[in-house]
């Protein structure tokens, strides 16, 4: 894993710079060679972005796919791909898992301290 876009391929970088609007991208609170657990994917304009706990705050954050070798290409049979309509012309694709499939506020609810759903992502990191 690269944290840094000036790492990157000239593609990579300037694929990633459509979606991080900013030179230098670093991402903060991620290790080099480290493996992450993927909780969950989501494509923007057709870019997918994994879910990582990657600073055990409790919930995932979305981190762009270029700074990631993927070590298992399995998808969990509980997961399900949702999409949603972002407005006439746009939508966006994600891979999740069932419970938050299945309640697309459960995310926001976690951000704002909702304890049902806050248990339901410690439930899923403790898989």
């Amino acid at each position: 894993m690269r944290n840094n876009s000036n790492d990157l391929s000239y593609e990579r970088k300037a694929d990633l710079l459509r979606h991080i609007h900013y030179e230098n991208a670093e991402l903060q609170g991620l290790d080099v060679g480290k493996t992450y657990q993927v909780f969950g994917l989501v494509f923007r304009d057709n870019v997918p972005w994994y879910y990582l706990d990657a600073d055990s705050s409790g919930y995932p954050t979305p981190y762009p796919f270029h700074y990631f070798k993927p070590t298992e290409l399995a998808i969990p049979s509980n997961w399900r791909m949702v999409v949603r309509q972002l407005d006439i012309y746009r939508f966006e694709t994600s891979i999740l898992p069932e419970f938050w499939a299945e309640d697309s506020s459960v995310y926001e609810r976690v951000l704002d301290d909702d304890p049902d759903a806050i248990e339901k992502f410690k439930a899923l990191m403790d898989d």
